[in-house]
């Protein structure tokens, strides 16, 4: 009759989960997502954090740990394997800088520019 107990009673579901951090672990042990007052992280089948979220924004992550885009307060970013932001999107405008981070080309208010490797104006569209 004990076994039978839990087949005819209803499923019960808690009114509030109080703890300090929550833990998602796959089927092999390894930590996936950790919640807690730090924010919310996403971690891959090794482990390593991919994507993160907390007070200051969000942030991907490659499979080294580098991170490689972010969303902040400032606007978005995105950064190559050298940790080099190559491509931005901000209040100044929308700008893509080459392998060395010179700003190679910028959408802004009041035009759109071109700029050499030396950061010298080559093309820029008439003022207003």
């Amino acid at each position: 009759a004990v076994p039978l107990i839990g087949a005819v009673m209803p499923e019960q579901i808690p009114e509030l989960i109080t703890a300090r951090a929550f833990h998602v672990i796959d089927e092999n042990g390894v930590d996936r997502v950790r919640m807690s007052d730090l924010g919310i992280r996403y971690l891959d089948e090794n482990g390593t954090g991919r994507v993160a979220m907390n007070d200051v924004g969000i942030g991907y992550q490659d499979e080294n740990g580098d991170i490689r885009a972010a969303v902040d307060a400032d606007g978005i970013w995105y950064m190559d394997e050298n940790r080099t932001i190559r491509a931005a999107m901000s209040a100044k405008g929308v700008g893509v800088t080459d392998d060395n981070g010179t700003i190679r080309a910028r959408v802004e208010a009041d035009g759109i520019g071109y700029w050499d490797e030396n950061e010298n104006l080559v093309w820029r569209t008439p003022e207003r």
